[in-house]
């Protein structure tokens, strides 16, 4: 991405915005901050939030999650209280496209619907888990939502979020 459209995303589009949902590389991008263990990220993530968004859910923590060999974790940062989430990472030959999109339209659509931030978050992890267990299940890297609609609305695994001694 050129340097001018970065520099325009990370001072006056997140700014504007009420809540941000970068992935790990874009939390670097955003903040010019290093994002290689969870502290850092936090710290990252603490940084977005001077800029003016209200809330920023990190959503795939990757190598610096604390388990990325055999989770699937995110972190959601307010001001005052950070949540630490994480299911299992299911073995896929080749990694499901849209998964960024898919948690950010749950997140923002569960925030939208009157959920707390937290609750957003369990919500947002416990459908992705549906989806990506339905997906596993049909051998897919195309995400499977019309198999896991039911379960999405309705999981039938809860994953709960842990918040962060501040």
């Amino acid at each position: 991405m050129p340097q001018g459209v970065q520099d325009h995303h990370a001072v006056s589009s997140v700014g504007a915005a009420d809540v941000v949902c970068p992935n790990i590389l874009e939390l670097g991008v955003l903040t010019g901050l290093p994002c290689n263990t969870p502290k850092e990220v936090l710290a990252a993530a603490r940084a977005v939030l001077r800029k003016g968004p209200r809330l920023v859910l990190v959503k795939h923590l990757d190598y610096a999650g604390l388990d990325p060999e055999s989770s699937f974790e995110m972190l959601l940062v307010a001001d005052g209280a950070a949540w630490h989430i994480k299911c299992p990472l299911l073995p896929f030959d080749r990694p499901p496209v849209g998964t960024g999109d898919l948690t950010t339209g749950l997140f923002v659509a569960s925030l939208l619907l009157g959920s707390s931030p937290r609750h957003a978050l369990e919500a947002t992890m416990s459908a992705y888990f549906e989806v990506m267990q339905a997906t596993h299940d049909e051998k897919e890297y195309e995400l499977q939502l019309v198999k896991a609609q039911d379960g999405m609305v309705r999981p039938r695994r809860w994953f709960d979020a842990r918040q962060l001694e501040e």
